[in-house]
């Protein structure tokens, strides 16, 4: 029997932070020098496209941090409870909201990053796993 309830790790804050963070800033940096590159060859082109996709990749790194911040706010402000109920209660209402929140710009960004600086298997290959 528990004795004492406690929230468990949040594995999802450390894969963002350490995995999905860094290889948006990778992309976020190949895309740029790519735009810089092409615009050195000719002023002319149009790269709305490219500067669209740099943009949409920097606001997604943000809101990933931003729901890092989030999650790490929750963690520290959480209550220890004696009662393994009231625990779950507590982890339910603060904690799974807060790593949902951060699941979702982990998952556009996961869209965005080419599939050789993504760290992780994509979704779409785990569908696909014979």
């Amino acid at each position: 029997m528990l004795e004492r309830a406690s929230w468990p790790r949040p594995t999802k804050r450390s894969y963002a932070a350490t995995l999905f963070i860094p290889a948006g800033l990778r992309a976020q940096k190949k895309t740029a020098d790519s735009i810089l590159a092409t615009r050195a060859v000719s002023a002319d082109l149009d790269l709305d496209v490219q500067v669209r996709h740099l943009t949409s990749i920097a606001n997604l790194i943000s809101s990933l941090q931003g729901g890092i911040d989030d999650l790490r706010a929750r963690i520290a402000e959480r209550v220890e409870h004696d009662d393994p109920v009231a625990a779950c209660a507590d982890c339910r209402d603060r904690l799974i909201p807060a790593m949902a929140n951060l699941r979702e710009p982990a998952d556009k960004l996961e869209a965005l990053v080419a599939d050789d600086l993504w760290p992780l298997p994509k979704y779409r290959e785990l569908l696909t796993i014979a």
